[in-house]
């Protein structure tokens, strides 16, 4: 069975997480679950543009040493977990992708809403 880009895309829209994917030059690439995001909507206006210029400039400090200790390898993956505007409890997990010989090709990130989670390790 071949692999084919919509076979693929099914599989991530799939997933309950959003998973987005910005380029080595740090630009955004992709994003799953084509207008039916699960925690931050994304429009595909916003494909090929400067990821720090889809991010609020708050947290750009955040997503600078998370790209450059991606690109520089002093990080292989992090975590952040915060409240959301609407009162969600989101998990962003970033991890690096490298090819087979190791050369950075870019930031993998899944986003989650975990309220649920949270509410079920109460009980």
């Amino acid at each position: 069975m071949e692999i084919t880009k919509e076979f693929l895309e099914s599989i991530l829209d799939t997933l309950p997480a959003d998973v987005t994917f910005v380029a080595a030059d740090d630009t955004f690439q992709y994003f799953n679950r084509d207008g039916k995001r699960l925690v931050f909507q994304v429009e595909k206006k916003e494909l090929g543009r400067d990821v720090r210029e889809c991010h609020p400039p708050k947290i750009l400090e955040k997503v600078e040493r998370i790209l450059n200790g991606f690109k520089d390898g002093a990080l292989d993956t992090e975590e952040l977990i915060h409240p959301d505007e609407k009162g969600r409890l989101i998990r962003d997990r970033y991890f690096p992708v490298r090819d087979k010989d190791g050369k950075y090709l870019g930031c993998l990130e899944i986003t989650e809403d975990i309220t649920e989670l949270k509410e079920k390790m109460k009980k």
